[in-house]
């Protein structure tokens, strides 16, 4: 039998209450990372939510949003646009120019227009569209309009450099690559030219005509006889108004849709820009 002494008293009282810390330092460890392992779950679990971190008038934002956002969008009404490209002197279609949709931007294409001088393009209803129609010896000529909710076609006169040069001749002006040419079409629904019906713009230019059965005639109106349309030779290039005076007891807007009165558009050096407008009696 061994006697404890007090020193072996002690030692044994520390022994124990060594295995004692010891043991609760285990148990704390395996507690701390235990919780760390369930935090990092947690924090992984809860990375991809939406909501993470935000107040509860946040969540109902987003929430709000994501409805939206799942809301199916009705898909846009396309209709048909036909332009037809016509020779003055021949009063034929053009084979071959080539025709760049430029307006409106998101349906931006390439094309070209066919043996009877027709090109289409699908394009969304009640938008505003710019063609631009060019060729070898054909200056760019943008064509300029408003659609509506039918399917609708334009026809339009394109000419030669050569012809353009002449004409601007027959006015007694010299040719001038830093200036462009405006043509305003006046028809009446029939197409028509819409007698008395006048046209002006905002900026500088040398001068106004309309084509009569021997050639250009000065002059902002169309008269009995002439063609259904307004030309400027030499307009300063730049943006520029174009304002219309209808027929007496009549009203003229922008082809096809008839929604404007007036029009802002863009004058191109060396160039042509078409805008044409229906005249049409008030009481229709």
């Amino acid at each position: 039998m061994i006697t404890k002494t007090p020193v072996h008293q002690m030692y044994s009282m520390m022994r124990s209450r060594l295995v004692i810390l010891v043991s609760l330092f285990f148990i704390l460890l395996t507690t701390s990372c235990q919780e760390s392992e369930t935090k990092e779950s947690i924090t992984i679990s809860a990375a991809p939510l939406p909501f993470a971190g935000m107040m509860t008038e946040e969540i109902d934002m987003a929430a709000g949003s994501a409805m939206q956002s799942g809301t199916e969008t009705p898909p846009t009404s396309l209709i048909d646009f036909t332009l037809l490209a016509l020779d003055p002197l021949s009063n034929r279609g053009v084979l071959g120019l080539t025709a760049e949709l430029k307006q409106p931007i998101e349906y931006a294409e390439m094309s070209s227009t066919n043996e009877e001088g027709n090109v289409t393009f699908s394009l969304p209803a009640e938008s505003d569209y710019e063609v631009v129609l060019s060729g070898e010896t054909y200056p760019p000529h943008h064509v300029l309009g408003e659609l509506g909710t039918e399917a609708s076609q334009q026809i339009t006169f394109v000419s030669t450099l050569s012809l353009s040069q002449q004409v601007t001749g027959a006015l007694g002006l010299s040719p001038d690559d830093t200036t462009g040419i405006v043509v305003v079409g006046l028809d009446a629904p029939n197409l028509s030219p819409a007698v008395g019906a006048s046209a002006t713009l905002s900026s500088p230019f040398m001068e106004a005509f309309t084509l009569g059965r021997f050639g250009p005639v000065k002059g902002d109106t169309i008269t009995q006889g002439s063609g259904g349309f307004v030309s400027f030779a030499q307009v300063t290039a730049g943006p520029t108004d174009v304002q219309v005076t209808p027929p007496e007891g009549q009203v003229c807007a922008v082809f096809p849709a008839e929604r404007s009165m007036t029009a802002t558009i863009e004058v191109y050096p060396g160039e042509v820009t078409i805008i044409a407008f229906t005249c049409r009696p008030i009481s229709e």
